[in-house]
């Protein structure tokens, strides 16, 4: 699982209108809600390792060799299919004891999936996700799987760090990173153990921070990261998917409690493909993106 979808993935909703459903009769093959270009959309964005999702199948039959390699990701969900609000009948007066909805209770689509997009049932995830994470089999033996509403948008796209933050000016400590200590920032759950005690500079006190409930809360700042290397390099590793060069991640970007962790973790990173054997060319670019909707609280309560 991880050396297939290493470091970060982000999902969010944004009013882009992207729909599919098409017109039932005439002869106009286009979606029928097109005009309704403002409707919630749920979008994503991750680092993929395996064969061409989109590879067509007479390819298949011409003994041309799959080409493996590190994808960044988009998904876009049609919006006739957004779920994040749906809310089931309940099982009793009471309804269901979380009001954010899982999928927990129906053997339709439960689980994330493994290394070949196949279902692994042993995490618990919402509901929306059902939708998004949706699987067609490639082929008619079976055996692999695509994402049905995810494309590539780009190759050789080896990290993707997403770490949720807030401005310096807003922090105890300049240099901490309050927000999101393990990368880790869910609106739509509560992430247990994430509570922070920091020391205020000015009081020398510690405050406990509470970075468990972030519900309903857009953070204030993301830094997205995005690091990728040459074709040639890539392409030195063959077509065997069995050699994954996934030792380049490996164990970085978990811990961002100070700025020094993820600057550090960025120097490994850029050490360990200087001293790879294949020579890699690579590029790191970074940007923060300001949500401006964000509606910040220090303390927010579940």
């Amino acid at each position: 699982m991880d050396k297939a979808y290493p470091t970060h993935a982000v999902f969010f909703q944004a009013p882009i209108g992207y729909t599919e459903e098409l017109p039932t009769t005439g002869a106009v093959n286009l979606p029928y809600y097109r005009n309704l270009d403002s409707l919630l959309t749920t979008c994503g964005y991750f680092i993929e390792y395996g064969s061409e999702p989109d590879r067509p199948g007479f390819i298949n039959t011409m003994n041309i060799p799959e080409k493996y390699r590190y994808r960044l990701m988009e998904m876009t969900i049609p919006s006739e299919r957004l779920t994040t609000f749906l809310r089931p009948p309940g099982k009793d007066d009471d309804g269901y004891s979380d009001p954010r909805t899982f999928d927990e209770n129906n053997n339709y689509y439960t689980g994330m999936v493994k290394t070949d997009r196949s279902s692994d049932n042993s995490w618990t995830r919402p509901l929306w996700m059902k939708e998004g994470f949706y699987r067609d089999a490639i082929g008619s033996s079976g055996g692999k799987y695509r994402f049905r509403y995810a494309h590539v948008r780009a190759e050789n796209v080896i990290a993707l760090v997403i770490l949720p933050k807030l401005p310096q000016k807003d922090r105890v400590n300049p240099d901490d990173l309050e927000l999101a200590p393990g990368y880790e920032f869910d609106s739509w759950r509560i992430l247990a153990g994430k509570t922070e005690s920091l020391q205020d500079p000015d009081t020398k006190k510690n405050i406990s921070l509470d970075n468990t409930a972030r519900d309903n809360l857009l953070p204030p700042i993301v830094q997205v990261t995005m690091v990728a290397v040459d074709e040639k390099a890539m392409a030195r590793f063959g077509p065997d998917g069995s050699k994954i060069p996934s030792s380049w991640t490996d164990g970085l970007f978990t811990k961002a409690k100070k700025v020094s962790d993820y600057t550090d973790d960025i120097q490994t990173l850029e050490q360990r493909l200087l001293n790879d054997t294949t020579k890699p060319n690579y590029r790191i670019f970074t940007a923060d993106i300001v949500l401006r909707g964000s509606k910040w609280s220090r303390d927010p309560k579940p």
